[in-house]
């Protein structure tokens, strides 16, 4: 066998190798695609893993307004000491445009919770609900 042909031969393997690989690379991708097309069929969840989701608030807008006032206050506000919390006049019109910036979130349970009629807390105090409650009823003779 002359050496032109040994490098042939090489030439040969190696072209056969390139091709398993690319047929490699061709499974790779589609596998990376369909891990991809999953993904997006999913919600999207917090990174704890817990099965909340994650909720993106626009920064500036009312709700994100609203959520910040509550974590500052740390305890449920009613809606008037909202819309005054965030620097609104209280009136029909801001009254309707908080409660209607905040209702998709308390009716899917994200962020806020319609803790009692017309008063919104977090959702996050959900656990710390009763001791908001026990707060208010405590009789002033027991120190």
């Amino acid at each position: 066998m002359s050496l032109r042909d040994k490098l042939e031969t090489l030439i040969k393997k190696k072209e056969i190798e390139i091709g398993e690989y690319e047929g490699k690379i061709k499974e790779a991708k589609s596998y990376i695609q369909a891990l991809q097309d999953s993904i997006r069929l999913l919600p999207k969840y917090d990174n704890e893993g817990n099965g909340t989701r994650e909720v993106r608030i626009k920064p500036g807008s009312n709700p994100d307004k609203v959520h910040e006032l509550l974590k500052t206050k740390g305890h449920p506000l009613h809606i008037k000491e909202i819309v005054e919390g965030i620097g609104l006049e209280y009136n029909r019109i801001s009254r309707s445009t908080i409660r209607s910036a905040l209702s998709p979130y308390v009716k899917n349970g994200q962020l806020f919770k319609l803790v009692s009629p017309g008063t919104i807390g977090l959702i996050e105090w959900e656990g710390k609900q009763q001791q908001f409650e026990l707060d208010e009823s405590e009789p002033e003779d027991i120190k």
